[in-house]
C-alpha cells in the first residue's frame, strides 16, 4: 500500500506540473522511486537531516542550478499527543 501511495504522489506532483520532490524519510525506502540525497543537488533541510532528506527530479535539469535549504510548512512542525 505504501510503494502505491508514493507513486500516486509523484504522479500527482508530475502531472500538477512540478519540477522535483523532496522527502525527508528512510533513504533505503524510497531509492527504490528514484530520490537521491538532497544534498548532492545542493539542497539543505530545517531540520538538519542529512541522509534522510531526498530528492527526485520530475523535470529534467530542474536540479541543476538548485542551491538553498527547503523549509517546511508550520504544519509538519506541529507535534501532538
Amino acid at each position: 500500500m505504501g510503494s502505491g501511495l508514493a507513486r500516486a504522489g509523484i504522479e500527482a506532483c508530475t502531472a500538477a506540473g512540478f519540477a522535483f520532490a523532496v522527502v525527508l524519510g528512510s533513504p533505503e525506502y524510497y531509492a527504490r522511486f528514484g530520490f537521491k540525497k538532497a544534498s548532492l543537488f545542493g539542497l539543505g533541510n530545517e531540520y538538519a537531516a542529512d541522509e534522510a532528506f531526498m530528492a527526485l527530479v520530475l523535470a529534467q535539469g530542474s536540479l541543476d542550478a538548485a542551491r538553498g535549504v527547503v523549509t517546511y510548512s508550520p504544519e509538519f512542525g506541529v507535534f501532538k499527543d
